[in-house]
């Protein structure tokens, strides 16, 4: 389940506007902090087959080659990335895009439903500790979200040189009178947290583990992650989640970045 390559493609999709800008100066960020020289920053340029046809017979057969080339040299003058690190490709739509395997795609957006790659949902930051220069945090719980989540946030966290916090709340069991809250965690939670505390130890990655008791899952990830001072959230949609699953939920209410996991 856990990945072993800690090189991560960073792809962003263009647009031009304030909004668009801060989107591609994160990717950017995050880009140098993965792969430093190595590799190039996929900038996706959607244009509708319509409008591709009208530029070619408008502009001539280079058109969309020289559209592409204005927006490299837009982007590398925004976030001061060499012109070679930059590739922009032009794509008939967000579904058509030809993401890259083990991408991490900055696009809110997208952020709201299932994707074949990883989303990272930003508002208005331009880096990745805008918010928190702190480690990442990876919630956990009793099924495979929290493994999923681990799968890319330890890779991640290790390719940025960051460490990691495992937080889990539980509910108070009845009549255990401990104040531990630890020891209220069910077995199939206990199983989780062992699994990712083991690749984690595996693969180099210095980390702790909390254990609260929360009233809400949600609230208690995003006021955890404010009081820690977290870079990152990172997350996954279970399998068995339909619809109000914690992640829209620790979307709308935190102002810390959240990565969510391919699903």
């Amino acid at each position: 389940m856990f990945h072993r390559e800690n090189q991560f493609p960073v792809c962003v999709f263009y647009r031009n506007s304030p909004e668009g800008h801060a989107r591609t100066s994160f990717a950017a960020d995050l880009h140098r902090r993965l792969n430093g020289d190595n590799g190039r920053l996929l900038v996706l340029l959607v244009q509708p087959p319509a409008e591709a046809e009208l530029a070619r017979r408008t502009l001539g057969p280079q058109a969309l080659d020289a559209q592409s080339q204005r927006v490299a040299r837009l982007v590398m003058d925004q976030t001061a990335l060499p012109f070679e690190s930059i590739q922009v490709r032009a794509v008939a739509s967000r579904d058509e895009a030809g993401i890259p395997d083990g991408a991490i795609v900055v696009n809110r957006s997208l952020a709201g439903r299932r994707t074949p790659f990883a989303v990272m949902a930003v508002y208005s930051e331009t880096s990745l500790e805008c918010r928190g220069n702190g480690s990442l945090l990876i919630p956990f719980g009793a099924y495979e979200s929290g493994q999923q989540a681990a799968a890319i946030g330890i890779p991640l966290a290790k390719a940025l040189g960051k460490p990691v916090i495992f937080w889990h709340t539980t509910l108070q069991r009845p009549g255990l009178t401990s104040s531990v809250p630890a020891e209220h965690m069910r077995e199939d939670s206990v199983a989780v947290m062992h699994s990712i505390e083991s690749e984690a130890d595996r693969q180099g990655v210095s980390f702790e583990t909390v254990v609260e008791h929360a009233a809400r899952i949600p609230e208690g990830i995003v006021d955890f992650a404010v009081r820690r001072q977290v870079s990152l959230i990172v997350m996954a949609r279970g399998r068995r989640t339909v619809c109000g699953c914690h992640v829209d939920q620790v979307l709308t209410h935190s102002a810390i970045p959240v990565l969510i996991a391919r699903s």
